[in-house]
């Protein structure tokens, strides 16, 4: 159980986390290079993020139940996102609002995670959020998804000069046959770019 930021310290990449309180962490590093464990925000509320919380979450990988508040993520990373730069695992009932994401390098932009993979699973998220590219492709959850986005809600100011939507910037095939899955989601807000932008994909 963890009910102090500087308490993520000692926690373990297959550890089982659980937030007991509302934290705010000050680092510009992420809290986890690769995670396979179970974060249970327990409905708690984390801010100060300015870097992604997870590099890569692993197919086993679990992040559910977490609020985060007031994120501003300015750094100039070919991935950008706020909880994971690549998922493989698990996100579900996430709220981000607040947040202010302003990135200028050539990469790639999701407020949850830059790449969903395709046995990553995104579900129940809603987000409110503004976000500013000059060169990077954007997606208001993923902004490249092979895997599975479920029942996310997406409100959000977008100014974007490359490939973006309120959903995901592109959505990939996982097969020949098979297609990577974006249902029951909701979106709103404003979106401005010049190359390939779309309300759900872009």
């Amino acid at each position: 159980k963890v009910s102090e930021s500087s308490e993520l310290d000692d926690a373990m990449p297959h550890d089982k986390i659980v937030l007991t309180d509302n934290i705010t962490i000050n680092s510009t590093s992420s809290v986890f290079d690769i995670f396979f464990g179970e974060f249970d925000g327990n409905g708690q509320t984390i801010s100060g993020v300015s870097k992604s919380l997870f590099k890569c979450l692993t197919s086993n990988a679990v992040v559910k139940n977490v609020n985060i508040s007031d994120a501003g993520i300015c750094l100039n990373d070919q991935y950008n996102a706020v909880i994971s730069k690549i998922n493989e695992g698990t996100i579900k009932n996430i709220t981000i609002e607040n947040t202010n994401i302003d990135v200028n390098a050539v990469g790639k932009i999701g407020l949850v995670t830059s790449i969903n993979k395709s046995k990553g699973l995104i579900h129940n998220c809603t987000i409110s959020a503004d976000i500013t590219s000059r060169n990077c492709m954007v997606g208001g959850i993923a902004a490249k998804t092979s895997g599975e986005i479920v029942n996310c809600t997406v409100s959000a100011d977008i100014l974007a000069n490359n490939t973006s939507g309120f959903i995901a910037g592109k959505q990939q095939k996982t097969g020949e046959d098979s297609e990577s899955t974006i249902k029951n989601c909701e979106v709103s807000g404003f979106l401005d770019g010049n190359k390939k932008i779309g309300g759900i994909v872009g």
